[in-house]
Parts: structure tokens; sequence; C-alpha cells
């Protein structure tokens, strides 16, 4: 028959007093906080763990409890300390006492927490991830993305409901210049434990669709200093260090620096602060908009007082030049006659000395011979005559022609006349093709010059 049984109780009893006995002080124990829950009389259950440094599998797990009394001093004093409330994925350094309850088993009960270890921790954990961006090349990767001149398609990662979220809106949509934005919002969890995978799921579906945004913004807005730590995750840093657009945070902070921060395009404070900065680089655009159309404007008056220049000094050398060819031509002609009345004088003259020789060579046998040759040499006469008029009042007509000509070639005639002369960058516009809608023209008419802008497509059909 089997003697010495115990019962649970006694047996769960012998073990409270032999742990008692065996560890009768409190004792400094270091682990990492896998959960964390405080229930509503307000005492704090967490669940310790500890990894293999090489494996990171867990090779101690144990319970513990911070009364409500205690926690109620503990956990302010650890968030004032270290800026971070207490949660899940912490290290920390934690003096403990060793319990055994007869019904809820073993557990240690935490008196008191030392915040020191948690900081150093939490900077020895951040600076090894900065550590390992920079071995990996990445870390400046996404400041090094150009800024797009216009940032008008922007990506939002927050949450739907953050006030930062709703401030940035705010900003960016009501600005004082009456720009226009076009604003997706990826949603995501701003904080907790899920965050930096819910982070990481938003920008993956940015990155599949990259083409369609100008820059990304990453904003949350009043979330508590302590829930800074998920920007310090390695795996989100990587993914926005290595991001194909240029990201801009605001994630409302002042004293830290998360890894995000260092490894986005640009850091600023706030949601309202990024907005503020995208409208800064739009209005920035648009002032040098307004500098190159003051530029194109000074060119094009700089190009038409040129042309008004050209049009005066012709209308001047124009009517010189007229005045020049019609003196030239009319001494040609002037020179013409002479030469032709001298021409027929001395056919005349030869004409008569050879009848003169003719009569006293033949006398008077010959009077009819030489009546006959007398009335063709008046004939000759006469043909002279009509060949040098018709020459004269064919160049003379010529003469007209050319005189009109010269005044119809004139560009004030032409303009008084109705015509119109247009210029497209300075140049006669010759062809409807040279020309598409937005470019300005300038027409010049008898009394002035129009400005016009082409507003639809050209149509040499039409």
């Amino acid at each position: 028959m089997r003697t010495n049984i115990l019962s649970l109780f006694e047996l769960n009893k012998t073990i409270q007093d032999s742990i008692r006995e065996a560890f009768p002080d409190t004792y400094w124990v270091t682990g990492e906080i896998s959960e964390l829950k405080i229930n509503a009389s307000g005492h704090c259950y967490i669940e310790l763990i500890e990894k293999d440094s090489l494996t990171d599998k867990i090779i101690a797990r144990a319970r513990a409890i911070i009364w409500a009394y205690t926690y109620r001093m503990l956990g302010p004093y650890f968030e004032l300390t270290t800026g971070r409330a207490l949660s899940a994925g912490l290290k920390v350094l934690l003096s403990v006492s060793v319990q055994f309850h007869e019904l809820y088993g073993f557990s240690l009960l935490v008196n008191d927490i030392d915040p020191t270890y948690t900081i150093g921790d939490l900077a020895r954990r951040k600076a090894e991830t900065i550590a390992r961006l920079e071995k990996e090349g990445v870390l400046y990767m996404n400041r090094e993305l150009p800024f797009p001149l216009v940032p008008q398609r922007i990506a939002v990662v927050s949450s739907k409901t953050a006030a930062g979220y709703q401030d940035f809106i705010d900003q960016l949509v009501n600005n004082d210049y009456g720009f226009r934005y076009d604003i997706t919002l990826f949603p995501a969890v701003m904080q907790g434990e899920e965050a930096p995978s819910s982070l990481i799921g938003a920008l993956e579906k940015i990155a599949g669709k990259a083409e369609k945004y100008d820059v990304v913004v990453i904003v949350r807005g009043g979330g508590a200093q302590s829930e800074l730590s998920i920007f310090d995750d390695y795996r989100l840093s990587s993914h926005v260090a290595q991001f194909p657009l240029p990201v801009l945070t605001g994630i409302g902070h002042e004293k830290d620096e998360p890894v995000l921060d260092i490894v986005a395009h640009r850091r600023l404070k706030t949601p309202t602060a990024v907005a503020g900065f995208i409208i800064d680089q739009t209005l920035l655009f648009d002032n040098r908009l307004d500098e190159a159309a003051d530029k194109i404007s000074d060119l094009v008056r700089s190009i038409l007082n040129e042309e008004n220049d050209l049009l005066a000094d012709l209308s001047v050398r124009i009517p010189l030049l007229v005045r020049s060819l019609l003196h030239e031509h009319s001494a040609s002609l002037e020179k013409t006659v002479t030469e032709l009345l001298v021409a027929s004088n001395r056919m005349l003259s030869a004409g008569k000395n050879y009848l003169a020789g003719r009569i006293s060579e033949t006398g008077h046998s010959t009077l009819r011979f030489l009546a006959r040759k007398s009335s063709r040499t008046e004939i000759y006469s006469i043909l002279i005559a009509s060949t040098a008029r018709n020459y004269l009042e064919k160049n003379k007509h010529r003469l007209e022609l050319s005189q009109n000509t010269i005044a119809l070639a004139d560009p004030q005639k032409l303009l008084e006349k109705g015509y119109s002369i247009t210029y497209y960058n300075g140049q006669i516009l010759k062809t409807c093709r040279s020309v598409v809608p937005g470019n300005v023209l300038i027409t010049r008419l008898a009394d002035g010059k129009v400005q016009s802008t082409v507003t639809t497509p050209n149509d040499p059909s039409s």
C-alpha cells in the first residue's frame, strides 16, 4: 500500500514553502516583455521571455505581476524616464520576488523597475538598425531620389481617424493659393506591435502602382511619444530607405529622431508641416512659371519693337527707293528718246544726201525714179517715227507697271487695304501647321497690333 500520499494542494503548499525558503530575497531580472495586459482593477500582468542571442528562439518564460498600487507608481515613472510606456517588445530590468501560489502557480512579483536599462537597450537596438542599413548601403538611398518639381499626386500612409491625417488634409486642400492636389489614403495601423507590418503593407500597395504618384507621406500626429519605437523597426526603415518614390514623414515629435526619419527623403515635425512643405514646393514652381512668363513677354515686346523699327525704317526707305527707281527710269527714257531722235535725223540726212547725189549723177532722166525713192524715204521716216513712239509708249507702260508694283509692295498700303500680317515667335506665320493650341500669335493691322492664343487644333483642310 502506497504511503506518503499528498493532495495537490499539499504538494503546491510544500513547493511554496520550499521556494520561499530558497528565494527569500528580491532579485534583479532581465527579460523581454512579450505580452502585457492591465485588468479592470489596474493590475498589470506581464509575460517575460528570454531569447537565444544566436537562434532568437525562446529559452525561458515566466509570468510577472505588478499590483495596481505599485503599477500606478512604476508605469508613469518608466514612461517619463524612457519616453515610452511599458509595452510588448521592450527589454526591461525588474526587481522581483519569486513566489508560488497554491492556486495560480509560479510567478514573479514586480517591486521595482530600472528604466535606464530599457533606454540603453532601445538605443542599442536603434544604433544596430542604423549600422545595418548603412552597411547595406541603403541608409540614405531615399534622400538621393530627385524631388518632383510639382508634387501633386500624393499617396498618404496613415490612420483615417488620426487627427494628424485630418490636419494634413485640411492644410493641403484649403491652401491660400488655390493649388489642387490628388490625395489617396492607404490606411495603416500607426501604433502597437502590428504597426510596422501594417505600414509595410501600405507601402507595398503604393509600390505596385508607383507611376501614379509623385511622393509618399507618412503622418500620424496626436500619438504618444512612447509609441515612437515602432518607427525604429528595421524592416519598416529598410522599406522606406529603398522606396522608389520620395518619402516625407510627419510623425509628430521633436525630441527624438526615429530611424524612419533618418532614412526618409525629408523629415518634418508635424503633418501640418509636411503639407506646408508640399505647398511651398508648388509655390516655388508657380513663381518660376511667372518669371518665365515675364521673360517671354519681355522677349515678345522686344521682338515687336524691333519689327516696328524695321517697318518704320522700310516705310522711309521704300518711298526713297521708288523715287530713285523712277528717276533712273526717267533718265533712261530721256536718253533713249534722245538717241532715237539723233538716229532718225542721221537716217533722214543720209537719205537726203543719197537722193541729192543720185539726182546729180543721173540728171533729169531719173526724176521719176527719184520721186519714187523720195516717196519711200518719207515712208521710212514715218515708220521710224512710229517705231520710236511705240518704243516710248512701251517703256512708259513698263515704268508705270514698275511704279505700281513698288507701291503695292509697301506693307503699310497692304495693311490699309484690310490685309494683316501674323507673327509667331518673331517670324511671319505662313502656314497653320506651324502652330498648336496654346501658342501666342501677334497680328499686325493698319492701326495697331492684336495678340491672340490658339485654342483649336489646326486643320489645313478646313
